[in-house]
């Protein structure tokens, strides 16, 4: 079995809690700024999923360890809420220039239909060949699965 780990972040509170609870069968909470959760994707394919927040400190010796060998990040941030656009910005720069790996921007839809009008485009986030934005739902598992399969795609396209 093939071991993987992904960092996922919330910009919106608790937005990476409600995530890793929602598909992880397994979650540990490792201190305020870090839970863990263990999800067997497939019968080839174990994944250890981080969540911290973007708006709690985290270590600085935190970032290397968790960096070093992840698959990527999944930025979790409620669509509709304006304040997140600036901390997915921040955390979309700190990332890129300084732990650069695959991200994708999942927008917490909470329920309500998707408005491509929404206050993140109009905020002119532009995307890698690296990144991508795709919508979900924390609080359904499928959707959540959904978000981790937008993220290996990225990692396939670039075998």
């Amino acid at each position: 079995m093939r071991i993987g780990e992904i960092v996922i972040i919330g910009a919106s509170p608790q937005s990476e809690s409600q995530f890793i609870k929602t598909i992880c069968h397994k979650i540990e909470q490792k201190n305020q700024s870090v839970s863990l959760g263990e999800l067997k994707f497939s019968e080839q394919l174990l994944l250890y999923l981080y969540g911290v927040s973007a708006g709690k400190p985290v270590n600085k010796a935190a970032w290397p360890l968790l960096s070093s060998k992840i698959l990527g990040y999944i930025i979790v941030f409620d669509w509709y809420q304006p304040l997140a656009v600036p901390t997915v910005r921040k955390t979309l720069d700190f990332l890129n220039q300084n732990y650069p790996a695959p991200i994708v921007l999942a927008g917490n839809l909470n329920g309500q239909q998707i408005d491509l009008e929404g206050k993140l485009l109009a905020q002119h986030i532009s995307f890698s060949n690296d990144e991508k934005l795709c919508f979900c739902r924390v609080s359904d598992a499928r959707s959540c699965n959904d978000t981790i399969i937008t993220l290996l795609d990225i990692l396939i396209g670039k075998l």
